[in-house]
């Protein structure tokens, strides 16, 4: 017995001085860490390079290209306000608007606003939204919300 308790004893001290080294990061870990961080960065830098070529895509009447880039960035927890109402944007803006669309649409302007309520295009654009959808009372009181944004953000 008198034998048993110094080993049990050592194991004990080494298994805290096991732990207790792997707590600590070496170089190695340090080193791999940084990369996983230099990736995310360039990963973020990608997408957001190919969010304003898809929006670019858009404006520039280019939609269903656009359209494309655009829709594997939105519905995620990090889709911004701008690629909300650029999706929003590409199905309006498409002469051959699918009705099947229109709780998309709906959808994708509503969380622009939610995002950024100061906005007075994503209200310009659901008033045009509710026009072509023929809902004229609704088209007139989203323009008028549009024109309180952008005159509250006019500059003195």
């Amino acid at each position: 017995m008198k034998y048993i308790r110094p080993v049990i004893l050592s194991l004990l001290i080494a298994l805290v001085q096991l732990s207790a080294a792997s707590a600590t990061p070496g170089p190695q870990a340090k080193t791999t860490q940084a990369k996983t961080t230099q990736a995310k960065t360039t990963q973020a830098k990608t997408t957001a390079a190919k969010v304003e070529h898809a929006i670019h895509l858009i404006e520039d009447g280019h939609i269903i290209e656009g359209r494309k880039l655009l829709r594997p960035f939105c519905h995620r927890p990090d889709t911004t306000a701008r690629m909300y109402f650029g999706l929003a944007q590409s199905y309006i803006e498409d002469p051959e608007m699918d009705p099947k669309m229109n709780n998309e649409i709906l959808n994708d302007l509503n969380m622009a606003i939610k995002l950024e309520p100061d906005n007075g295009e994503h209200y310009r654009y659901m008033a045009r939204f509710y026009n072509v959808q023929g809902q004229w009372k609704d088209a007139l009181i989203y323009e008028q919300k549009a024109k309180a944004k952008e005159l509250t953000n006019e500059p003195f």
